[in-house]
């Protein structure tokens, strides 16, 4: 079976360590860490990973400015992103303007992300 990898962009280390020991231990999946979007866009277009979870409170650009540089690139237009909040104003008209494939409650525990993430994307968590 092919190791997903998964592009963290998230600004804290501490989640950053939790969210990829989560993924490691309970699916396999590596994960790329970025601090910061700007990175995240370096990253997309250098690892081509197979899913972005883009925490929403991570600063330096927003996710909407984020989107729109990621779907402007061959290369990175595909990648599905889903996000990381509390955002309950996030309604199902933006999410499919901006092909969000989802969004997962940051008050979820982290060892519960893999199983979102899979069901988002069809994906067996194993995989």
């Amino acid at each position: 079976m092919q190791t997903k990898t998964i592009l963290l962009i998230n600004s804290e280390p501490n989640v950053q360590e939790s969210i990829q020991d989560s993924f490691n231990h309970f699916c396999g999946w590596q994960v790329l860490k970025a601090s910061s979007p700007h990175k995240g866009l370096q990253f997309a277009t250098q690892a081509e990973p197979d899913a972005i979870l883009f925490d929403i409170s991570t600063t330096g650009m927003d996710l909407f400015a984020f989107l729109t540089q990621l779907r402007s690139q061959s290369i990175t237009q595909h990648i599905p992103v889903m996000i990381m909040a509390e955002a309950k104003w996030l309604h199902a008209d933006l999410l499919q303007e901006f092909a969000i494939a989802g969004v997962i409650d940051y008050s979820t525990a982290f060892t519960k992300f893999p199983q979102q993430i899979a069901q988002f994307l069809n994906w067996d968590k194993n995989q």
